[in-house]
């Protein structure tokens, strides 16, 4: 399984660097439909924006702790910032998502996106995205202080 995800990886990589048309246009409208129902774009923004505030936090806790911010300050400053990153993203998650189905035919992508406009796939997407959210917020604000003890650890303060 790693040979295929890594091969998968590769190609999307690969895709990203060349802006390769991968798929017809009918192919890329209902990949498109797709990002937009399970809102992979949302997901990948919501990544980002945690990941960012969580890494500026710990970095500025363990650089100069007395003049950091919160972690919850720096998520709303990133939070305003995002309509600015999403075409590109979009553009990104575009990319990926039609190699990632490209195995898959337009059939099996036509019942995926009735079942992801679906009320149970609606629930199942909202949960799956609660979840995600919820994990990485958690853990990205423990980065920080973990950062901050490792240094106090290390001597490097």
């Amino acid at each position: 399984i790693w040979v295929t995800v890594g091969a998968t990886m590769e190609k999307v990589g690969d895709a990203l660097l060349n802006q390769k048309q991968l798929a017809s246009p009918e192919r890329q409208k209902l990949v498109a439909q797709l990002v937009k129902s399970n809102q992979s774009v949302e997901i990948a923004l919501d990544l980002m924006v945690t990941m960012q505030a969580s890494f500026m936090s710990g970095l500025s806790n363990m650089v100069a702790p007395e003049q950091s911010q919160s972690f919850q300050n720096l998520m709303a400053s990133f939070e305003k910032s995002k309509h600015l990153l999403k075409p590109q993203i979009e553009k990104q998650i575009l990319t990926q998502q039609t190699v990632v189905y490209e195995n898959l035919n337009d059939e099996t992508l036509r019942e995926f996106l009735a079942f992801s406009n679906s009320a149970s796939g609606q629930k199942l997407f909202a949960a799956l995205n609660g979840s995600l959210n919820h994990t990485l917020r958690t853990v990205a604000q423990r980065i920080p202080n973990a950062m901050q003890t490792s240094s106090v650890q290390s001597g490097t303060r």
